[in-house]
């Protein structure tokens, strides 16, 4: 019996969202006895570097909402997030390309907003990196540092780079006569 890595991946992924909360629970009960704190913990940083694509829904919602309804919306889309990832790697081994829209309008608007999404990522770690890095080392260990920019990294290289091919391969498509 072969595993799908539709199934897998989600499912891994959101225990490992749930498992960055609690460890997060942790070090805000450990640090608040001898602290305020007022930064993320670096479990989460860690947790919302891991779903960067995420992040900027979950500004728009985690103020209006308990922190209990914020958790589950979160590790929920993290799990709809991942299901894409796998679908979409199974879609390139297959036939190379990403699990998208079919009509053209919005696959489009989809590879723009991958796109823009991607260099958000890249400009914000350039730009906002040392100070990402200062947070991160302050309340804990530079052991934090390399699986925060390595995964902010990665999605912007990824979100960068598969639009624009997939943009390039439209455009080669239709170019081919007939």
């Amino acid at each position: 019996m072969r595993v799908r890595l539709r199934y897998v991946l989600p499912a891994a992924q959101m225990l490992v969202a749930l498992g960055l909360y609690r460890w997060s629970d942790v070090w805000f009960e450990t640090l608040k006895a001898h602290h305020e704190v007022l930064a993320d913990s670096p479990a989460f940083t860690l947790l919302v570097s891991l779903n960067a694509p995420l992040a900027i829904m979950r500004v728009l919602y985690y103020r209006h909402v308990s922190e209990l309804w914020d958790r589950v919306v979160f590790v929920l889309a993290v799990g709809l997030l991942w299901y894409w990832v796998a679908l979409s790697i199974e879609s390139w081994r297959a036939n190379r390309t990403l699990v998208t829209f079919s009509w053209a309008p919005l696959r489009l608007a989809a590879d723009l907003l991958m796109l823009a999404l991607g260099a958000f990522w890249g400009l914000s770690l350039i730009f906002q990196g040392h100070q990402m890095y200062l947070e991160l080392v302050a309340f804990s260990s530079w052991l934090w540092v390399p699986g925060v920019f390595a995964s902010v990294l990665a999605w912007s290289l990824a979100l960068i780079y598969f639009p624009i091919r997939d943009f390039v391969q439209r455009g080669r498509a239709r170019a081919r006569p007939t």
